[in-house]
């Protein structure tokens, strides 16, 4: 517990300091707790929440191969796995979820990135259905995929980002994955277009956040709300981007929004953030 403890204040590290030391220091931890279980002391045996804080501490990191850190404690975990050194140790969805997010926040090519965390999303689907029943994507996953094309600065991110939301819709629909998306995948989405330069894009993030509203108001589903985020998101970018009409259609988000609270079915009420 203690060990686990000091990886968490790792992964919360936040002056510049400590998250240039944090990716070195939560390895140094694991190996330490690996040796000592070696050894047989079996009190400091490291747990899958361990290595889930370890490369979450190693994403938070401001290290230059945190992508690649965070990767190899995953095969890390496979080696393990494979030798039976710690019985019960295994990759699970988490673990993939946190290597994921590693990568939607490491330095370097971001688009390289964003591939290899949908190429990871795929390895999972791969590996479930021969059984690994501890790796079956969840809506964090699709929605850590998602982040790392938004944020890739890919001139065609938010075509991939649509591309990857559609993916899991179908699949959806088809039965093929209880995971839907919910409000955070829209709404990463939405950012996506948001900075986005290709011709349309004000007009499809537009459109998702209709999507949402209306969902909501037909269901009072409260994982497709749009939230706070999702309407700052739209407000800005129509601030932003400066195009026809774009104080008007921000103004008419804002009034949506208001008319949308007023209707008492828990739709987000407005705050001064949006004004």
């Amino acid at each position: 517990v203690a060990y686990t403890s000091v990886l968490n204040c790792w992964a919360k590290a936040n002056n510049r300091r400590e998250r240039e030391l944090a990716a070195a220091r939560s390895l140094r931890i694991l190996d330490e707790m690996e040796k000592r279980f070696a050894r047989g002391d079996y009190q400091v045996k490291p747990s899958l929440i361990s290595y889930a804080t370890a490369i979450r501490a190693i994403g938070n990191s401001m290290d230059d191969d945190s992508a690649q850190r965070a990767e190899g404690v995953l095969r890390r975990l496979y080696e393990l796995q494979k030798s039976g050194k710690i019985p019960g140790i295994r990759p699970t969805t988490s673990i993939y979820n946190a290597v994921i997010n590693a990568l939607s926040r490491a330095p370097g090519n971001r688009v390289r990135f964003a591939k290899k965390a949908e190429a990871y999303l795929e390895e999972m689907h791969k590996r479930y259905a021969k059984g690994e029943m501890e790796v079956q994507p969840d809506v964090r996953t699709w929605a850590a995929v998602l982040r790392s094309w938004s944020m890739s600065g890919a001139q065609d991110a938010a075509a991939n980002a649509q591309r990857v939301l559609l993916q899991l819709e179908k699949m959806h629909e088809k039965g093929q994955t209880p995971v839907r998306p919910n409000y955070v995948c829209y709404t990463t989405v939405m950012g996506a277009f948001a900075n986005s330069r290709q011709p349309g894009a004000l007009e499809k993030m537009e459109a998702i956040l209709f999507k949402m509203e209306d969902h909501y108001t037909k269901t009072q589903e409260a994982d497709m709300r749009p939230n706070t985020v999702s309407y700052v998101t739209a407000i800005d970018a129509f601030a932003r981007k400066n195009e026809r009409n774009a104080a008007d259609r921000a103004q008419a988000t804002v009034d949506r929004m208001m008319k949308l609270y007023s209707m008492q079915l828990g739709h987000v009420r407005p705050t001064r953030i949006v004004f």
